[in-house]
């Protein structure tokens, strides 16, 4: 069975080794959990601007659900929380609980030092079905702040017009483009009656809004453009 002292050290090392020792030490504790193996503790707030604010990060590790598992499969399982705790003791705001940013990072980290991290089979089924459950029409607002942050939400159809006007009008946005999907990526999400959007990277959109339709306004009237195409 896996200590305090063994999480502690095996923090260290991976934050030296991964996060380039980035990563501040977290208070650890250890339950008794036989089906969530590991997971980060916290408290989230929303701020005036919609994003999240995460504070009071506590690394929980199950102490009967890991024992059986070899040291590599426990490190990975280790490294698979150090990943969250990177996403939010910097504030990032992810597309999901295991969206681009952890899935980037998963990525990073297996290829540069043979790591076999994953999302566990439970959750790969879970995606699944909401792949299937979600493949519905979005209406999808990509939002460009002037500083920089891209965001995007989808909204629900009763408030498309006032949250229209409502980003056409922010100071903090440059502008805001709109699509049409039925990409599950986007059905995923909360359909939103105020705005509260995510933030992304212009890679993972491209690659989401493929398919999708441009929409226009004229006048009283929202239509599809021909170019659909993110840019």
């Amino acid at each position: 069975m896996i200590d305090l002292n063994y999480i502690a050290s095996r923090f260290e090392y991976f934050n030296r080794l991964c996060f380039e020792g980035s990563l501040s030490t977290p208070p650890f504790r250890i339950n008794r959990a036989r089906k969530t193996l590991g997971k980060i503790v916290f408290k989230k707030q929303r701020t005036l601007t919609g994003r999240w604010r995460y504070s009071q990060l506590e690394f929980v590790m199950s102490g009967v659900g890991v024992a059986g598992l070899s040291t590599e499969e426990v490190d990975d399982i280790i490294l698979h929380e150090m990943i969250h705790y990177y996403i939010l003791s910097n504030q990032m705001q992810d597309t999901s609980a295991h969206g681009a940013l952890f899935r980037r990072e998963m990525q990073r980290i297996n290829k540069q030092y043979a790591r076999h991290i994953t999302i566990s089979r439970k959750e790969d089924r879970i995606s699944e079905e909401c792949e299937i459950s979600h493949e519905r029409q979005s209406l999808v607002a990509v939002i460009h702040f002037r500083d920089g942050i891209l965001g995007v939400m989808t909204v629900a159809q009763t408030r498309l017009f006032q949250l229209w006007d409502f980003l056409d009008n922010a100071p903090s946005v440059a502008f805001a483009d709109w699509y049409v999907s039925q990409n599950p990526f986007f059905g995923r999400m909360p359909r939103r009656t105020t705005p509260r959007y995510c933030v992304v990277e212009a890679e993972t959109l491209e690659k989401e809004l493929q398919n999708a339709a441009r929409l226009e306004r004229v006048g009283g009237t929202i239509r599809k453009v021909a170019d659909g195409r993110y840019k």
